[in-house]
C-alpha cells in the first residue's frame, strides 16, 4: 500500500478554509459611497372597441425612478437614503365576460382616466455584526390625494455559518 504525505500547500489552502467561518463576516458593512439610479417601465397593451365595448382602452402605463445614496458610517455602520417617484396613468380591467357570440369582452373600470404620481423619501441606518445586521429608517410618501409618513425596523441573523 501506497502512503503519500499531503503537500504543504494543500495543508495550507485547507487550514485558511477552515478558518474562514470564524473569520468572515457575514453580512459586510459599505466600504465606500455609492450613489445609483434605476428606471423601469410597465406597460400593459392597449384593447381594441371589439374587446371593451364600455369604457377607455387605455392601460396601465407606470414609470419609476428610484435613487439610493449607501455610504459609510464608521466601521459597523452605514447610511442608507432612499427617494423614488412613480408615475401612472391608464385603467384595468373591471371584469370580463362573453359576448353573445361566446367571445370575450372586457369591461374597463369607470377610472379609465387615472392618473396619480407618488414621491417618496426615507433615511436610515445600518448596523452590521459578526452573524447579522439591524437597521432602521424613517420615510415620508406622498400621492396626488394620500400621504404617509413611517418608521421600520428591519434585522437578520445568520445561523449554521451562513450555509
Amino acid at each position: 500500500m501506497l502512503k503519500s504525505n499531503p503537500s504543504r500547500s494543500l495543508i495550507a489552502l485547507s487550514t485558511s478554509a477552515l478558518a474562514l467561518p470564524g473569520i468572515a463576516q457575514a453580512d459586510a458593512p459599505p466600504t465606500e459611497s455609492t450613489l445609483s439610479y434605476k428606471i423601469s417601465n410597465y406597460q400593459e397593451d392597449d384593447l381594441t372597441r371589439a374587446q371593451v365595448p364600455f369604457g377607455g382602452l387605455g392601460r396601465y402605463d407606470i414609470d419609476v425612478h428610484q435613487f439610493q445614496y449607501v455610504s459609510p458610517l464608521g466601521i459597523d455602520f452605514a447610511l442608507f437614503i432612499d427617494a423614488n417617484h412613480e408615475d401612472m396613468s391608464g385603467a384595468s380591467p373591471w371584469f370580463s365576460a362573453a359576448n353573445a357570440a361566446g367571445e370575450p369582452v372586457i369591461n374597463m373600470s369607470g377610472a379609465s382616466g387615472i392618473t396619480d404620481a407618488r414621491s417618496e423619501l426615507s433615511i436610515g441606518t445600518r448596523y452590521y455584526s459578526q452573524n447579522g445586521n439591524f437597521g432602521g429608517a424613517v420615510g415620508y410618501s406622498e400621492e396626488n390625494d394620500y400621504r404617509a409618513t413611517y418608521v421600520n425596523l428591519s434585522g437578520s441573523r445568520n445561523f449554521n455559518n451562513d450555509l
